[in-house]
């Protein structure tokens, strides 16, 4: 759990602060009112986060005998 809200934590602090990264991307994209990337962002942090739960979700299986 702790994972997946610090993954979060990072995108928000990349839209609010960075020069690059995919938080980066996106603001600038949505300035700039370039959909196609802002979509592919979007897709690319869906993507991102859905890996990030199956990993998370695979080892509370392993971990948790019950």
């Amino acid at each position: 759990m702790r994972c997946l809200t610090s993954s979060t934590g990072v995108i928000v602090s990349e839209f609010v602060a960075s020069q690059e990264g995919i938080g980066y991307l996106t603001e600038l994209s949505s300035g700039i009112l370039d959909t196609p990337l802002m979509m592919a962002a979007i897709t690319v942090l869906s993507l991102a986060g859905l890996v990030l739960y199956v990993i998370i979700a695979g080892a509370e299986r392993k971990a948790t005998i019950w």
